[in-house]
């Protein structure tokens, strides 16, 4: 009945405003009407209606030369407001800052949303060579990749059966999961360790290690971690950051209220 309340309340321009929106991506930052339409299976005329409107209201900006769209400043003012309520953020940003000086890896924070994970704050490495996150706030499937792994198997069991049998498995590298129940035994024991450990999952060459951060009820928000190029992380480094990765999520956690927490082993 609700849905039925809220579907009768919607308004179809509004949708189909968003869903343009949506058609950008940091792969695809720069896109045309026509591009649009065809990626949505919109008329043309109609995309570029949405097009003006969100352009006079700053969504979107028109490139005069080329004619085609990018995101707009209004969307990036948007965006900040988000990223600055959330207390995960504010309260982690000094934490994971403090985790790239102890590590020298990038380190980073991720938020649940749905079925994925988003990047909220990365604390860059200083070194030449290094891992960054360009997508930030770019939503990732909760199976690629250390961070979104480590969230995914804190969930509620039902909601871990749901992404097993609903969510597609992704792929990105050769290496991402591509096996339902090899997923699930992996999950299981990312959640008895109390960390995420993965290489090459999500970007190759990149190998990453994530910790949970719970809020004051036990419920699993958000995760941190560390990423670096795969040939500078060996088994012995990747020993003595696990700890570090697993006392920052404890850090951030107790801000948010949790208590409790049990310890973890490296054993693997």
């Amino acid at each position: 009945m609700q849905d039925v309340q809220e579907a009768r309340h919607t308004v179809q321009s509004v949708v189909r405003a968003c869903d343009v929106l949506r058609a950008f991506s940091v792969e695809r930052p720069i896109l045309g009407a026509s591009e649009i339409a065809a990626q949505l299976k919109l008329n043309r005329t109609t995309v570029h209606r949405l097009l003006v409107t969100l352009e006079s209201c700053g969504m979107v900006r028109r490139d005069p030369n080329t004619q085609k769209y990018t995101v707009g400043t209004l969307v990036l003012q948007l965006s900040n407001i988000f990223l600055h309520q959330s207390d995960v953020r504010s309260t982690g940003l000094p934490i994971i800052t403090a985790l790239r000086d102890a590590t020298n890896q990038t380190a980073a924070l991720h938020i649940r949303e749905e079925t994925s994970r988003i990047t909220i704050a990365q604390a860059e490495s200083r070194q030449d060579l290094r891992v960054t996150y360009p997508d930030l706030g770019e939503p990732i499937p909760l199976h690629l990749g250390a961070p979104g792994k480590v969230i995914l198997a804190n969930l509620s069991p039902a909601e871990i059966e749901h992404y097993l049998h609903v969510v597609p498995l992704i792929q990105t590298t050769s290496r991402s999961p591509a096996n339902h129940q090899h997923l699930s035994d992996e999950l299981d024991g990312i959640r008895a360790h109390g960390y995420a450990v993965t290489h090459q999952e999500r970007r190759s060459g990149v190998v990453s290690i994530a910790a949970p951060i719970f809020d004051a009820i036990g419920r699993i928000v958000a995760s941190v971690n560390i990423s670096a190029p795969v040939q500078r992380i060996s088994d012995e480094q990747e020993a003595r950051f696990v700890p570090l990765v697993v006392e920052a999520g404890r850090k951030i956690s107790r801000t948010l209220g949790h208590s409790d927490i049990e310890l973890v082993t490296t054993d693997q």
